[in-house]
């Protein structure tokens, strides 16, 4: 989870964090926690960003997801 790029795709998109936060169902509080790394995100947190704010599949890779994938200890480019 890259979380620099979740905070510039939401304001490149002027979504507001708070209203955000209440759409999806968290605290502000706690939505800003994780925005800052302070916590992490939830996997149904991270679905229903994806759908609030109308995600492309490839923003949701390139946001969510490393670009690796590992299996048994391995590296590969993905």
């Amino acid at each position: 989870m890259d979380i620099t790029k979740l905070n510039s795709y939401l304001k490149s998109k002027n979504i507001s964090v708070i209203e955000m936060a209440k759409d999806i169902g968290i605290t502000k509080q706690a939505l800003f926690f994780k925005l800052q790394g302070k916590r992490k995100f939830k996997a149904d947190e991270l679905c229903k960003i994806a759908i609030y704010t109308h995600m492309t599949s490839d923003e949701i890779l390139d946001i969510f997801f490393d670009r690796k994938v590992t299996k048994c200890g391995n590296a590969l480019p993905v």
